[in-house]
């Protein structure tokens, strides 16, 4: 397969609960193709992770639940326009993992959020709040990028 079928982009508009609407460039990718991403991750390295619910008003909440080896973050309910977020910090043998189970309108999903093939993707090096993954949760799938909308999103996941 050449260049072209294996990417393509799309363009989605993207709601928030505000009236303000975001044009979101996203590229999308093979479900294999997820391990080409770039590994840059160093021990100690800070990351925030942020999910928001980008789906429509009809699929209204969303019930995120997140855990790691060593931590478990609850369940968040998000309703359309949320987001949540979590930080830390990449252990020392770049094990680092975190994965979350999304469950809405009847479908549920369970996926890495984090991981050391993924962490290449969040590379932002912010001084404050360090590296930045965010997924964007939308009708077709789960986007990920390192900056907010109208940032590049890349598909990763399908419901």
């Amino acid at each position: 397969m050449n260049f072209r079928t294996n990417k393509l982009i799309l363009f989605i508009t993207i709601f928030f609960s505000s009236p303000n609407y975001y044009l979101i460039r996203a590229t999308e990718l093979r479900s294999h193709d997820i391990n080409n991403f770039t590994s840059k991750v160093s021990p100690a390295e800070k990351f925030t992770v942020f999910i928001f619910n980008s789906l429509p008003e009809e699929d209204s909440t969303l019930y995120v639940e997140c855990a790691s080896k060593d931590n478990y973050l609850g369940t968040q309910t998000l309703l359309p326009g949320q987001y949540f977020h979590f930080k830390f910090r990449v252990n020392l043998f770049r094990t680092t993992l975190f994965h979350c189970r999304y469950v809405t309108e009847g479908r549920q999903i369970s996926h890495d959020v984090f991981n050391k093939g993924l962490g290449g993707s969040c590379e932002t090096r912010d001084p404050e709040i360090g590296n930045k993954c965010v997924w964007l949760v939308v009708d077709d799938g789960f986007y990920l990028g390192n900056n907010f909308p109208p940032a590049p999103f890349r598909k990763v996941y399908d419901w």
